[in-house]
């Protein structure tokens, strides 16, 4: 996850767009299922431990405060509507885990599902 750690900011903040600041990440992480399966599938095995890790431990993972900040300073900007960052961090990351494991068990469905997340997540954080 080292080379998931330094490059979901780097797609984010190469972003020029709300779809490209979703897109990248998420298909970053739809990648890592479809090019090590076998990693995959010890993830989805074990995903409490490691949801534990990248968002629900009591200290914050690098992936989730990069996130937040990356959140704010969209936010800040005007590109995001103003939104509680913490927990849409919280709920992207956790859906992130999850296409992870579902592109695990269903590659063919990578490209829909991170379609799907990027239409959720934009209605959620575009200013209306």
């Amino acid at each position: 996850f080292d080379a998931l750690d330094q490059s979901l900011p780097r797609a984010r903040r190469s972003a020029t767009d709300a779809r490209g600041f979703l897109y990248g990440p998420y298909r970053l992480v739809a990648l890592v299922a479809l090019d090590d399966p076998e990693r995959a599938a010890i993830i989805a095995r074990n995903q409490t431990a490691f949801r534990e890790v990248f968002y629900l431990a009591p200290a914050k993972s690098s992936i989730q405060s990069e996130l937040e900040q990356d959140l704010r300073d969209w936010v800040d900007a005007g590109r995001f509507a103003p939104h509680e960052v913490a927990p849409m961090a919280e709920a992207m990351i956790s859906l992130g885990m999850d296409l992870l494991v579902q592109v695990a068990l269903d590659p063919e469905s990578a490209d829909a599902r991170v379609e799907f997340l990027v239409d959720l997540f934009s209605r959620a954080l575009l200013p209306r």
